[in-house]
């Protein structure tokens, strides 16, 4: 596993990172590409501004499985560009009908996950949609966005669904409460779980279940978390939070500068204000003044009430494709100085601290 290489940062639970590690080994992944990655590393630490049990999650993956998704990718839109069109167009349909039928869901928990029960008939069908949903609404536009000419209709789609993004509402809205209502386990505790460990354990009967939750709270009091797969087995451990820091330096190196991509300047050269952590997808309790500098990993559509009275937004992760960019060159937001692709910022960076920003330059000054 010499070759890995970070790949993104996302906010996840643990069952959620086992699932979205399960998406690039999906049938319906290998059906668009060709291919499934053999290997991969999650670190997890506990996020902040997190839903119980959310963790900012980094995944590492082989260099030579991303340049052949990538590859794959760019080899489709080349010589088949009709076909990326039709599973676009079917990727939009698909957003549009769930997107539709999680707005006239009931607000009663109960009768929501009764519902649930008679819509699907299987812990693996429920997964299914998820996995189909992940890789048709947001891996797919994710790649193909830089791929196509400016204005394209395919290029418009790629746009749409990346300002929107999917999965995460479906997890919440649809994935958990159908798990809720087949296990009798609340989500909080599902949360703690791999999707296999789940599987297992509602079968092995509620007390069962019951037991290892016990052991596994005890498990992940004040750790972070390390996934590993490697050809489809899959192991978890937990692990100190400086020994995650540790391990995650051997694969993306010590941080010397803190220095990335500018991709949105704003009116201001220079801004200096109060640096806001925030890795996780809740921000009803965060604290957050006009200003103040968003620190995140990538931003996504919920965080666009902070965005537009942020002073500044410094981003771990970068890209053209990417949440934050589509966030703020698409109107969303406008004039918030964005700097993107800030190696190991959240490593560094202390909620609550003051940092300097050089829009000139894309540098990140920390004030003592």
């Amino acid at each position: 596993m010499n070759d890995l290489t970070i790949y993104l940062t996302r906010s996840f639970s643990i069952l959620g990172t086992s699932l979205w590690e399960y998406w690039y080994r999906s049938k319906q992944f290998q059906e668009i590409s060709g291919f499934n990655f053999t290997q991969g590393v999650f670190f997890g630490t506990p996020a902040i501004g997190g839903y119980p049990h959310e963790y900012m999650v980094r995944c590492f993956r082989s260099e030579s499985d991303l340049k052949r998704m990538k590859d794959s990718f760019h080899k489709i839109i080349e010589t088949k560009p009709d076909l990326a069109l039709r599973v676009l167009e079917s990727a939009f349909n698909m957003y549009t009908a769930e997107r539709s039928m999680q707005r006239k869901q009931p607000e009663d928990q109960k009768v929501l996950r009764k519902n649930l029960q008679f819509e699907y008939h299987s812990i693996e069908e429920v997964c299914d949609t998820f996995v189909s949903i992940a890789v048709y609404t947001a891996i797919l536009p994710y790649f193909w966005f830089d791929e196509t000419a400016p204005e394209s209709r395919i290029q418009e789609l790629c746009r749409k669904l990346r300002a929107d993004t999917l999965y995460p509402s479906f997890f919440h809205k649809v994935l958990l409460p159908y798990l809720e209502g087949r296990t009798g386990i609340a989500r909080e505790d599902l949360n703690l779980f791999t999707f296999n460990e789940i599987r297992a354990l509602d079968q092995s009967g509620r007390e069962v279940f019951e037991e290892a939750i016990l052991k596994r709270r005890n498990s992940i009091s004040g750790k972070d978390f390390m996934y590993l797969v490697i050809d489809g087995v899959a192991s978890l451990e937990f692990v100190s939070r400086e020994e995650s820091v540790r391990r995650i330096g051997e694969y993306m190196g010590d941080v010397t500068e803190l220095v990335g991509i500018p991709v949105s300047f704003g009116t201001r050269e220079i801004v200096t204000g109060v640096a806001r952590v925030l890795t996780g997808s809740d921000i009803s309790n965060i604290t957050f003044n006009d200003g103040d500098i968003l620190v995140t990993m990538n931003s996504n559509p919920a965080y666009i009430p902070l965005i537009s009275k942020a002073g500044a937004v410094l981003s771990e992760e970068g890209g053209s494709a990417s949440h934050t960019s589509v966030i703020v060159q698409e109107g969303l937001v406008r004039n918030i100085p964005t700097v993107m692709g800030i190696k190991r910022l959240l490593d560094v960076v202390v909620d609550n601290s003051t940092v300097t920003v050089n829009m000139k330059n894309g540098s990140v000054i920390l004030h003592p």
